[in-house]
């Protein structure tokens, strides 16, 4: 009952935000923004209490808001990882490119590039109880976006009564509870969630082996909107990565 309680509440704050920015049509975010947030990277039983090294890819179509548009996206990251028995830490800079299409929408339909770059920060602490791990995590970065997306609202901005975002750079702040199992001494699978921004609630799945990491991330809802249109967040993003 209780979780049924907690789904509603959600349910009702996320129909609380599509009203209120619904009051005044579409919305058009910057392009990283409705991604999963990403996976942090860890070290498994083999290395633990070394540092090193990971490069790795992640994309997708994450997060198109209206019907017959998407929004394709592919991110990079380098960080440094360090870790210690009972925490973790990754830091680094990303780096990504993507594509919005945008349809129907004041003859402004087209498919609209964009690129950004930043410095990211994703640690947390745990505990250990036998081959279990529960922690608590954050994950922060302050992106720059460019292109013709930015342009896009830009353009928008200057001819119509929108007001959406076009700022050049943006926070990003996600909290996220984690849950690891040790499957042997040098594999882990992993299990977080994000809540923040990006992705609002975005839950992601990840398997760490000593030299690599394998990870889905998603946002598993959808929510119909105010204005005769169906906002649909669902996507699925697909990551992997070295570790050096």
């Amino acid at each position: 009952m209780k979780a049924m309680g907690f789904r509603k509440s959600i349910l009702c704050l996320f129909h609380l935000i599509i009203f209120l920015s619904s009051c005044t049509g579409r919305t058009y975010y910057h392009g990283i923004q409705m991604a999963p947030m990403p996976s942090i990277i860890s070290n498994t039983h083999s290395t633990e209490g070394k540092n090193n090294f990971y490069f790795g890819f992640d994309g997708g179509n994450v997060g198109s808001v209206y019907k017959r548009e998407h929004n394709y996206i592919l991110r990079s990251h380098y960080l440094f990882l360090f870790n210690t028995k009972y925490s973790e830490l990754n830091f680094g800079i990303t780096g990504y490119k993507g594509e919005y299409k945008v349809n129907n929408f004041y003859g402004y339909d087209g498919i609209y590039g964009y690129y950004g770059y930043g410095p990211e920060l994703n640690g947390n602490i745990f505990f250990k109880i036998q081959n279990i791990s529960i922690g608590l995590g954050l994950y922060y970065a302050y992106l720059i976006e460019e292109g013709d997306y930015r342009q896009f609202r830009i353009d928008v901005n200057n001819s119509t009564y929108y007001n959406f975002d076009t700022n050049l750079g943006k926070h990003y702040l996600s909290f996220y509870p984690i849950f690891k199992r040790h499957l042997s001494n040098s594999s882990i699978l992993t299990f977080q969630c994000g809540i923040g921004d990006p992705g609002f609630i975005s839950p992601s799945f990840s398997f760490h082996h000593e030299h690599y990491t394998l990870w889905i991330g998603c946002l598993p809802y959808t929510i119909k909107g105010f204005d005769e249109q169906p906002l649909r967040f669902s996507s699925i993003i697909l990551g992997a990565g070295y570790k050096f």
